[in-house]
């Protein structure tokens, strides 16, 4: 026979019901407590030509990584990172294992980090001697393509919080020099420029800098006699050496006296342009031992008058 429950009987079983429910609930909402695993989200953005320097990749310019927290109610954890740099060829460049990584918090239900709290130079591997050694000058990344993808694992658990992202690629530029323009190789300036001014031109490096503007080092350096000018150019300190940010053109006052001979000296003078990036270092180019100098030139003060003089009276004998 069916079990007929009265009025009383009938509330005290839906009470009942009732209590175990919330009984449930808060065990439930007790181990999401513990746990507080949200679901997160990871958006992961890197500059398609960032800097060279891995040491300059907390500059937002670089890149950013997104951290967002799903559902609502969710209770956020520190969480750590396992990030790879992996080469054109799928080789290794720069790993952080998740178990050398610190834990990081964000706030809110969406943080921006930068690219350096994934990186943590100071936690991760380097897959070369020579990558290594170049941490101190900021892991320097040489010229080529690249990418860069990450993970997110629990900050306190040995648990994945999300999936590998996407791949990012990106690209270490390599730059072409600037190319000395004025004056001309060979030119022959009037000498009495020698106690004027004397503008000197160069073209930029390409491609430009990303987030950073180029730094150019002009040097001129007098060329002694029983010398050739790349003899003077590698043997003897330069008469003039300045730094110049951003600006490809220099104007120098060299106040010297051309129009009577020094014996110590010649009157024939040699210049070029070293280019710095933003760490004050020389340029990279398909060649190392160029140390971002470009192809230097030469030029000449001239007594012009002089020369004229004597060609007319040799004219009038």
């Amino acid at each position: 026979m069916p079990i007929v429950l009265n009025t009383i009987e009938m509330n005290n079983y839906i009470y009942n019901l009732k209590k175990l429910g919330k009984a449930v609930m808060l065990v439930l909402l007790s181990i999401a407590s513990i746990s507080g695993f949200a679901q997160l989200r990871v958006i992961l953005t890197v500059n398609s030509r960032p800097s060279a320097y891995l040491a300059e990749w907390y500059r937002p310019v670089n890149g950013t990584v997104v951290i967002t927290s799903l559902g609502m109610g969710a209770v956020d954890r520190p969480v750590r990172f396992e990030t790879e740099i992996l080469n054109s060829e799928g080789q290794m460049v720069y790993q952080l294992p998740f178990k050398q990584s610190q834990p990081v918090s964000y706030s809110s239900n969406a943080g921006a980090l930068p690219l350096s709290e994934i990186l943590q130079l100071q936690n991760g591997n380097f897959s070369s001697p020579q990558m290594a050694n170049s941490f101190s000058e900021g892991g320097k990344l040489a010229a080529g393509q690249y990418s860069i993808r990450l993970r997110l694992w629990d900050g306190m658990e040995d648990q994945p919080r999300t999936e590998w992202t996407a791949s990012k690629p990106f690209l270490i530029s390599s730059y072409q020099l600037p190319q000395l323009m004025q004056p001309a190789d060979g030119k022959a300036l009037e000498a009495k420029q020698a106690n004027s001014y004397i503008i000197f031109r160069w073209t930029p490096l390409t491609p430009t800098m990303q987030g950073a503007l180029a730094t150019y080092r002009i040097q001129i350096w007098q060329v002694l006699p029983d010398q050739t000018p790349m003899q003077s150019m590698r043997s003897t300190p330069p008469i003039e050496d300045r730094l110049i940010k951003g600006t490809t053109q220099f104007t120098w006052q060299p106040r010297l006296n051309m129009i009577v001979p020094e014996p110590a000296a010649t009157n024939q003078f040699i210049w070029t342009v070293q280019t710095l990036d933003e760490k004050g270092m020389p340029i990279e180019t398909t060649d190392p031992s160029v140390q971002g100098i470009s192809q230097p030139f030469t030029f000449s003060f001239v007594n012009k008058k002089a020369v004229s003089d004597s060609i007319a009276v040799s004219d009038n004998p």
